[in-house]
């Protein structure tokens, strides 16, 4: 059964490369659902935390998906 985001929800947001870092997993929590494809996000970095608008679904860069189970 697909888990359904809801605005609460700890996920993980997939940063993108730039310069200095690779792609890199951040802590994120679920601020709005926008439809059934893309969620807003406040995501938690090393120096602070900032908001997404619009990020869909997956395992690519600029995307969030469930923490795996352990």
């Amino acid at each position: 059964m697909e888990q359904k985001p809801s605005v609460g929800r700890i996920v993980h947001y997939k940063a993108p490369a730039n310069d200095e870092y690779e792609a890199r997993i951040f802590a994120t929590v679920i601020t709005r659902i926008q439809d059934d494809e893309a969620v807003d996000l406040c995501v938690f970095g090393q120096a602070g935390f900032g908001f997404r608008q619009g990020v869909k679904k997956g395992d690519e860069q600029s995307q969030w998906n469930w923490p795996a189970r352990v």
